[in-house]
């Protein structure tokens, strides 16, 4: 119910434990929290709130979860932003890459990156499974530094059972305090994404400025009116800021022969 309420704030990840889809991960991460203890079902809300049991009555339970938990985190600011892509290797194989920055005006800091495969509304008893753990890849510490971003990618292959249901398939991934829980059982997460089937695509190469695939004369053209020359950081006439973004290549700050450069490399002509 929360996930169908807040589908933009929650990023579940349902692991199970003591039963037939119970996985070591899953254990591992359980203990991570609740060492030693097996009491079901638990809730773990951005690492810092911990909720043992549930009541008899749904909305009982709902309203606490979203007041006590939701709605508790929502209330914390973060300056850490996550963004994923997919691209396919082959198959069921597929390179997930997750991109994480502190925004500008942030807090440097320290954060551990967890990637994992869910499927969602699986398995089909109890009729309200929600993304259910069945994929993690490995974890990634990132140093970052106010308006820096970092990229990882880690590729996953899904089973049968998740190929044949790709549009329950979703890649959670979140930037987490990588330190131990004890003795106080908390480790903040500083941000949450959840990237849902089918994945966006990782964007064209430096120089395909309308994302059409390819980097023709339609991209000239918009490249043409952004070119300002060296050291020049603020976008011409006619040039938004996300077009002189993007055909700045070298990410210097100014769009000059070096971008240009680039761009009459990755040039393809219209496909």
């Amino acid at each position: 119910m929360l996930m169908n309420d807040f589908p933009d704030n929650l990023a579940l990840v349902q692991i199970h434990v003591g039963d037939g889809y119970a996985t070591t991960w899953g254990w591992n991460r359980f203990d991570f929290y609740v060492p030693g203890t097996q009491y079901t079902p638990t809730a773990i809300w951005d690492g810092m709130i911990e909720h043992v049991g549930s009541y008899s009555n749904v909305t009982q339970q709902y309203n606490y979860y979203r007041d006590n938990g939701l709605f508790a985190r929502m209330e914390s600011e973060t300056d850490v932003t996550i963004d994923m892509v997919g691209e396919q290797v082959s198959g069921s194989t597929w390179d997930i890459t997750a991109t994480v920055c502190i925004e500008p005006g942030g807090t440097s800091k320290t954060v551990r990156l967890y990637m994992v495969q869910v499927l969602d509304n699986y398995p089909s008893t109890p009729s309200y499974s929600r993304n259910c753990f069945r994929l993690a890849a490995s974890t990634a510490d990132l140093v970052l530094s106010a308006g820096e971003c970092a990229e990882v990618t880690r590729t996953f292959t899904f089973g049968a059972v998740d190929w044949s249901n790709q549009d329950d398939i979703k890649i959670i991934a979140w930037a987490q305090d990588p330190i131990a829980p004890a003795p106080t059982g908390t480790a903040e997460v500083h941000q949450a994404a959840v990237m849902g089937w089918p994945f966006p695509a990782p964007p064209g190469e430096c120089g395909d400025l309308d994302s059409d695939g390819d980097v023709d004369l339609g991209d000239f053209a918009t490249f043409a009116v952004c070119y300002y020359g060296s050291a020049v950081t603020i976008p011409p006439p006619g040039c938004s800021p996300d077009e002189f973004a993007d055909a700045d290549c070298d990410g210097d700050g100014d769009v000059d022969l070096g971008d240009f450069a680039t761009f009459a490399l990755n040039y393809t002509g219209a496909q």
